[in-house]
């Protein structure tokens, strides 16, 4: 169909594969932080979660709509409000991810926690050698080293933030906290800023393919009518155009209304070099 191949069409088709590419990393690095949280025994943090199942089912609802309008023609003004509920859903879904990221360097947290590669460092030096945690780094007095964050320049979104403990129950009981895993971790919070950054992004996109939606839906439900223009010396100029069905409908009572006093075949002098419409044909662009 001619609506998917013009200028809107590819614009569409281009935004919904840009949109399935930056959903793959983001589900990758969620999936990888949630691992890591499962083999320390730890709850899954809300916000990482929330990303997680938002980025899979949109992504889904994403492939489908990109095949749907490869192949066939869509309900493109139900896809306009789906995407505007997708993007709604990303916006909550990057507040709750980038909360403890706004003020946060990742070199600072660096600095500041040992650079550690994991919790699982901590919880490993505080309970000792053992075989499950057994791929994690020992830190001499880690007890004493991840104490409570307070007026540390770069932390700022993270001020108050508990000690980890000192104990293994204390350090277990942390795990599960996303705003521990930034603040304490350098590689985390890089990660989870390209997520928040992927997931600002992907917002954007959304809208780009709402409106474009929102556009093909009125091109589908124009009508491709066919006009003459003509010059005072006679010369006639053909074109076509796509108006709305309403205005369609108004247009064609009004165009053919005979004039009062002139033949059939006649048409009033002062008319000349008005458009005129011959005829149109009702199938959509």
């Amino acid at each position: 169909m001619a609506i998917r191949s013009g200028r809107f069409g590819y614009g569409f088709t281009v935004l919904r594969i840009l949109q399935f590419i930056c959903f793959a990393p983001v589900a990758a690095l969620c999936i990888i932080f949630a691992t890591e949280v499962t083999r320390l025994g730890g709850r899954q943090p809300i916000p990482v979660l929330l990303v997680l199942i938002v980025s899979v089912i949109i992504a889904v609802y994403t492939l489908v709509a990109l095949v749907g309008h490869l192949c066939h023609p869509l309900p493109y003004i139900a896809i306009t409000i789906a995407d505007i509920v997708a993007a709604i859903i990303l916006i909550v879904a990057a507040a709750f991810i980038g909360k403890p990221l706004t003020r946060l360097d990742c070199a600072t947290v660096g600095d500041r926690n040992e650079h550690i590669g994991s919790l699982g460092d901590v919880l490993f030096s505080v309970i000792g050698p053992d075989s499950l945690y057994g791929a994690y780094h020992v830190i001499s007095d880690a007890k004493d080293k991840f104490l409570k964050i307070s007026g540390v320049k770069g932390l700022e979104s993270v001020d108050g933030l508990d000690a980890l403990g000192a104990t293994g129950d204390e350090v277990r009981r942390k795990i599960g906290e996303y705003p521990q895993w930034v603040g304490r971790v350098e590689a985390t919070c890089a990660t989870m800023k390209a997520v928040w950054g992927l997931t600002i992004f992907l917002v954007f996109l959304f809208v780009g393919t709402a409106v474009l939606s929102f556009i093909l839906h009125r091109r589908i439900h124009s009508i491709r009518t066919f006009h003459v223009e003509e010059d005072e010396d006679g010369t006639q100029l053909y074109y076509t155009q796509h108006v709305p069905a309403s205005v369609m409908r108004e247009a064609s009572i009004t165009s053919y209304r005979a004039v009062p006093g002139a033949a059939k075949d006649e048409r009033p002098s002062s008319e000349l070099g008005e458009r005129r419409l011959s005829r149109f044909d009702e199938g959509p662009l």
